[in-house]
């Protein structure tokens, strides 16, 4: 039975979300294939005929419907055998909540000023008044606000990825030789920014650009 993967889709059907960009670097890393299915904003409290989730990605594989993208992580390395998708014992997913919260805490959440009218932008037009609502209020100011000055705040923004320099500087993954769910979390942070506005976010970094390159052939889509 295929592999069913929801994913949010812009207008152009452009798929930004740093979460199902992950899930699909796993599903890479397993070596299964898998079909998706494009949802706006507006779509997902009707998926699967409603009441299963708020948000994507949503995983159906066979009779397991899986949501959240670590979740799904988990899920796939208990069903399939074969690459590893976390470090073995306790530390590996210990290891990979770190990396989760520190793209949500600071990669995501320093990009959102600048991002957030973008990809309202770029938005199917019954998914707009939800999503400006919604992160406005997050915000705390209107989209055009936040994204004022975006060129100028950009050389400061990068300084999030100072981290992730350091740690290439010691192989060509953040799961060492090979790549793990780790490297899948951070590849969809990127990928999101990538897709949504065409800014030079990694200032042109040879470690960081080698990465994510690398990570991109694996995944290609």
């Amino acid at each position: 039975m295929t592999i069913r993967l929801y994913d949010l889709a812009l207008a152009d059907d452009t798929r930004p979300s740093p979460y199902a960009s992950r899930v699909k670097m796993a599903l890479a890393l397993k070596g299964l294939d898998y079909e998706t299915v494009p949802v706006g904003f507006t779509d997902i409290p009707g998926i699967l005929g409603g009441g299963v989730t708020k948000t994507v990605p949503v995983l159906v594989d066979g009779d397991a419907v899986v949501v959240d993208s670590f979740a799904i992580a988990e899920h796939l390395e208990a069903r399939y055998p074969g690459p590893a998708l976390f470090q073995p014992g306790a530390g590996g997913r210990a290891a990979a909540r770190f990396f989760e919260s520190y793209a949500f805490r600071v990669i995501h959440a320093e990009a959102m000023p600048i991002m957030a009218k973008a990809i309202h932008d770029r938005l199917k037009p019954e998914d707009r008044a939800y999503f400006r609502s919604t992160r406005e209020a997050r915000l705390g100011r209107s989209l055009e606000e936040a994204f004022a000055d975006h060129a100028a705040r950009l050389p400061g923004y990068r300084k999030v990825f100072e981290p992730m320099r350091h740690v290439l500087a010691h192989g060509p993954y953040f799961g060492g030789d090979s790549p793990l769910y780790v490297d899948a979390i951070l590849y969809g942070s990127v990928t999101w920014l990538m897709r949504v506005i065409d800014l030079d976010w990694l200032g042109g970094d040879v470690a960081l650009t080698g990465w994510y390159d690398r990570c991109r052939a694996l995944v290609a889509r």
